[in-house]
């Protein structure tokens, strides 16, 4: 099957540049970190060439998954003749370093190198205030529905062969997605897909003024949060211009526009201002 190829193809380069990665001491070894680009962007051509001289290694992985296809049928045919049903679990996203988004990247929200744009999460919450940062790469929609959703018709119709029943594990998925910029490290800066906009000139309508507008819109830093930890105003002034901007001659500070993220701020170097204890309060 065309899966079967994609996969057993992908394994092949996985490993082969996993091996390469541990012996270099490269701390990331995914595909779209460490492999040649004309591999990382599934060329045909340069696919077929790793194919062609991998044949036998490819071929012994397909024999795998010929035994696991076959044993697995056979368990299923056995436990249903004794009346019993087999029910799968199927996670909404799939895991970026994997041949179901190697193979299929126009399905999924990636940039022209494979690297997911945003990637998917829970929003802050009682819980777990930074919320939860999960890093699957997030679907497409627009592009899944243009081949007419074939990536989940074929998963789907792959799992009924499997299973007698099975859940679509976070289901919500399908309809609102809390996706985060890929580069960082919590999920504070998420943002739900899809969602609707509204135009400046509809909220002035419904009575907002800019004052109001911006703190909607734009997250805001009390000296307050910095200064509780420093107990010095001077310093959390200093700490601050390092990532924000002052909004006039208020005690509150817009992110600059040089700051692209969580994973920024967690690494700034703050050892001339604070000791390291007050240093890792400020970076969380």
């Amino acid at each position: 099957s065309s899966w079967l190829n994609k996969f057993t193809c992908f394994m092949s380069i996985k490993q082969f540049y996993d091996s390469k990665a541990q012996n270099e001491n490269v701390s990331s070894s995914i595909w779209y970190d460490f492999w040649p680009k004309e591999l990382a962007t599934c060329n045909e051509i340069a696919v077929k060439e790793w194919e062609k001289s991998h044949s036998e290694e490819i071929e012994i992985l397909k024999v795998i998954q010929f035994f696991f296809d076959y044993q697995w049928t056979k368990l299923k045919e056995y436990a249903n003749q004794k009346e019993i049903k087999l029910i799968g679990d199927i996670p909404i996203f799939v895991a970026p370093d994997s041949a179901d988004v190697w193979a299929n990247q126009s399905e999924f929200q990636l940039d022209k190198d494979g690297r997911p744009s945003c990637v998917a999460g829970v929003p802050p919450d009682y819980f777990c205030a930074d919320g939860q940062l999960w890093g699957n790469p997030i679907y497409d929609w627009d592009k899944m529905k243009l081949n007419k959703y074939s990536w989940w018709i074929n998963r789907l119709k792959t799992a009924s062969k499997y299973y007698d029943a099975y859940r679509l594990d976070h289901i919500l998925g399908f309809f609102r997605i809390w996706a985060i910029p890929e580069k960082d490290c919590n999920a504070l800066n998420g943002h739900t897909e899809p969602f609707s906009s509204i135009k400046k000139d509809e909220l002035y309508e419904l009575g907002f003024d800019d004052d109001r507008i911006r703190w909607l819109s734009k997250p805001h830093i009390p000296t307050s949060a910095i200064e509780d930890i420093t107990w010095n105003r001077e310093i959390a002034h200093k700490i601050l211009k390092l990532v924000a901007n002052q909004i006039e001659q208020e005690e509150l500070w817009l992110f600059s526009d040089k700051i692209k993220g969580s994973t920024e701020l967690a690494n700034l170097d703050l050892s001339d201002f604070v000791d390291k204890p007050a240093e890792e309060k400020i970076q969380t």
